[in-house]
């Protein structure tokens, strides 16, 4: 007999952890207080692959398509020439976070706050 833990069942099973979730929704977050407008989408492709998918919230365009396939995380962006792959989920969303075009610059924001 052996034991099993919910969180490897659901690993296998398809799903994405809380853990996971929360790593998207502290993303979201960050792209919101840069003033993007964030939608979302998930699920599980035919193969059993979470994905997860990050859209503009007007025109449900997605600009980032996040997945978990055989263990290894991949991100897909208009932006990028080739897609990001990691073996955490929080490296490589702070990587799509620090290239993404969407984000406006550091100095915008305090001439924003501050006007």
């Amino acid at each position: 007999m052996s034991t099993v833990r919910k969180a490897e069942v659901r690993f296998r099973r398809g799903d994405w952890s809380n853990q996971e979730l929360a790593h998207f929704h502290r993303a979201i977050a960050v792209l919101w207080n840069d003033g993007v407008s964030v939608g979302t989408d998930c699920g599980v492709s035919d193969d059993g692959d979470p994905w997860f998918a990050f859209c503009d919230a007007d025109s449900d365009e997605v600009f980032a398509h996040f997945a978990r396939i055989s263990g290894t995380y991949t991100v897909w962006a208009p932006y990028l020439d080739r897609c990001l792959t990691g073996h955490t989920l929080r490296d490589l969303i702070e990587r799509f976070l620090d290239d993404c075009p969407c984000r406006r610059p550091p100095a915008l924001a305090i001439t924003r706050s501050a006007g």
